[in-house]
């Protein structure tokens, strides 16, 4: 494997502490506030950077302080992020998380991940391909955009895994670019 391009989802999670998730209506006492830099696509992308691959991520955030916090801590970690493009209209992402006593709720604000287009993957994609190179993706940003960057992926020799989450309905000819599903 020569380099590993992530092309996925960017957020800042906020998450808080509490005895038990409130009912509706109900105002619950919290603690232990976090905020931790994430997205299915940073948290790939930094797994396979410790793991010691070159990585490339792709992505889209917000032009704004998460999406520069989220960029410092991704370079930090090793992660290449010459192809994550910021958006003047759209916020970075945004994962609200409240942890109770062995459950957890959570929301997600896609921000500026829903607007990252297929022509910024494609690009990135023929930028980076290579003989032996990976392509590693969610289904966290745009739904038309990733599936067409499978298919781009494939048709540019990278080997192509899918981590199908969130759960979405996928196209056969996806399915047959696919070396793995998650």
């Amino acid at each position: 494997m020569e380099k590993v391009i992530v092309f996925g989802s960017l957020s800042m999670d906020m998450s808080v502490k509490c005895r038990a998730i409130p009912h509706r209506g109900e105002t619950a006492v919290g603690s232990d506030f976090l905020t931790t830099p994430g997205g299915m696509g940073g948290n790939q992308a930094v797994m396979c950077s410790r793991m010691g691959a070159d990585t490339f991520m792709v992505g889209k955030v917000g032009d704004d302080t998460y999406g520069r916090e989220l960029m410092a801590s991704l370079a930090r970690h090793g992660v290449i992020c010459s192809n994550v493009s910021l958006s003047a209209d759209e916020h970075t992402g945004i994962g609200l998380v409240m942890r109770g006593e062995g459950d957890n709720r959570a929301v997600y604000d896609p921000g500026a991940n829903a607007t990252i287009t297929y022509k910024e993957v494609r690009a990135a994609i023929h930028g980076l391909a290579g003989k032996d190179n990976v392509f590693l993706c969610q289904l966290g940003c745009d739904l038309e955009a990733t599936m067409q960057s499978i298919l781009c992926a494939k048709r540019n020799g990278l080997f192509t895994i899918l981590n199908a989450t969130p759960a979405r309905s996928i196209p056969e000819e996806v399915y047959q670019a696919l070396d793995v599903l998650c």
